[in-house]
């Protein structure tokens, strides 16, 4: 199915996918010219199938600061990673990308926006390469990360080279902040802050190339980095 939206007046588009064929339903979404479309939606969880996503044109959404995708619920397994590469708006420009798995295993790459991922449920593995996880700032601190909401123990983090649990950071002096640590640990370092984990993808002694990820409620002692250097839990 090809969706044209070619010159879209309003700011704000919500697309509701249901129903279709249990292999999967292709979704082509163009949007050339439509400089006002600011938010765009695409739920996809009523379809019987895996949601294969792509934008048609020239393969960018060039003017959608906030993209939400929802895949199909049901139990399928859906790669998203080929988003990464159509994703052109950066954190620091304020761009997020939100994607939402179903019940299948589902792959997720991260995009130069601030991403946010939900896996639900399944063996889902997130991938996050350097280059693709700068953090957004805002008055020299930092805003926001690119973020997995329910990282889980079935769940995989890949593409950090180096990754190694920060045990230095085991007992965070009070008052230390996300972006001490930030600036001061090695690339590869897990560490715990807030009753969140986070993932050093790239360290910088500048906040502005420091690169992150954020795996939401996750308790740093129960992750381990596995046989195959990926980072899963214990």
């Amino acid at each position: 199915l090809v969706l044209n939206a070619n010159e879209a007046s309003g700011e704000t588009m919500n697309i509701n996918l249901s129903g279709g064929n249990k292999e999967g339903f292709a979704l082509t979404f163009e949007s050339v010219a439509s400089t006002s479309l600011t938010h765009l939606t695409i739920d996809g969880a009523k379809l019987n199938g895996a949601l294969d996503l792509s934008f048609g044109g020239d393969q960018q959404v060039l003017n959608v600061k906030n993209l939400m995708v929802k895949g199909s619920a049901a139990e399928v397994d859906q790669d998203f990673s080929a988003l990464s590469g159509l994703i052109t708006g950066t954190a620091e420009d304020g761009f997020t990308v939100t994607l939402e798995g179903g019940a299948g295993n589902d792959t997720f790459e991260a995009s130069t926006a601030i991403d946010s991922f939900t896996g639900a449920k399944g063996e889902n593995v997130f991938n996050f390469t350097a280059g693709n996880s700068l953090v957004q700032l805002a008055d020299g601190k930092i805003a926001a990360t690119d973020t997995i909401t329910d990282f889980a123990k079935d769940d995989v983090l890949t593409g950090v080279a180096n990754l190694s649990i920060s045990t230095a950071t085991g007992s965070v002096p009070e008052g230390v902040s996300l972006e001490e640590l930030a600036t001061t640990l090695d690339s590869g370092s897990v560490f715990g802050l807030g009753g969140d984990s986070y993932v050093l993808v790239t360290a910088d002694a500048d906040l502005a190339n420091v690169e992150l990820v954020k795996l939401a409620g996750v308790n740093l002692d129960k992750l381990a980095v596995n046989d195959e250097g990926a980072l899963a839990y214990a």
